[in-house]
């Protein structure tokens, strides 16, 4: 949270303060700690800079993800490819400011008007550093059965990153973790990523100094007696 944000919130509640105090507190009680939309960047940048080959896999529901990562790969002069159905439907609703991903031909399904095929097997892996692939955490196993098939070897510098918006469900996790497992198998280096677009925990303490609420109401989090445990310590 940017200091001009807890500046205009002391302007707008004022000296006294605020009376009640409504809060959402996504991320308070987790003990995983997700990653900002700045450090998000930062880190894919860093991923796609060290590997031959990243693979990236995005969440077919979560459309402004998938446009933060293709601008990503854009700035570092790298091309794009979907692997995923699903994610070839939401890419015909991206921003016309960002250009188009290719599809990949095993994707089996006619491109989108304005997207150009690419194949995966005979091109995106023997074009290492050129390209990193989008798939979604569903079909991400398939894609690595048809590699066995193929009898084609991971680039030996692959990394997979695993993108997570909110904390996962338990069949998500089961996923993930079969995921894991053949990334272990084939010896590529994998990062779980959950980004928030909510504040870090230790800034409720900010938030609340800037709006020096007098009772606290907990709204949208799995543990509200811990931010109001938090409350209680603010008022001393």
């Amino acid at each position: 949270m940017s200091p001009n944000t807890l500046a205009e919130i002391e302007r707008t509640v004022g000296p006294e303060g605020a009376y009640i105090a409504i809060i959402e507190g996504t991320n308070i009680g987790w003990v995983e700690t997700p990653i900002g939309p700045d450090d998000f960047k930062r880190m894919v940048w860093d991923v796609i800079g060290e590997s031959d080959l990243a693979v990236i896999s995005v969440d077919v529901v979560d459309a402004e993800l998938l446009a933060a990562v293709l601008e990503i790969i854009y700035i570092y002069v790298r091309k794009a490819a979907i692997a995923s159905p699903r994610i070839a439907d939401i890419a015909l609703h991206l921003p016309s400011s960002i250009p188009k991903p290719a599809i990949a031909l095993e994707v089996e399904k006619p491109p989108p008007p304005g997207f150009e095929l690419a194949s995966l097997e005979d091109e995106i892996l023997s074009r290492l550093g050129e390209y990193v692939v989008l798939q979604d955490p569903e079909n991400f196993l398939n894609i690595a059965r048809r590699m066995w098939l193929w009898r084609r070897s991971t680039p030996r510098k692959t990394a997979i990153v695993l993108t997570t918006p909110e904390p996962l469900e338990a069949g998500a996790e089961a996923l993930e973790e079969a995921i894991a497992n053949w990334t272990a198998e084939i010896g590529a280096t994998i990062y779980r990523i959950r980004m928030s677009g909510h504040y870090y925990q230790h800034e409720l303490w900010k938030i609340l100094e800037a709006v020096k609420p007098k009772k606290l109401i907990p709204i949208h989090t799995k543990a509200p007696q811990a931010m109001l445990s938090i409350f209680n310590k603010y008022r001393g």
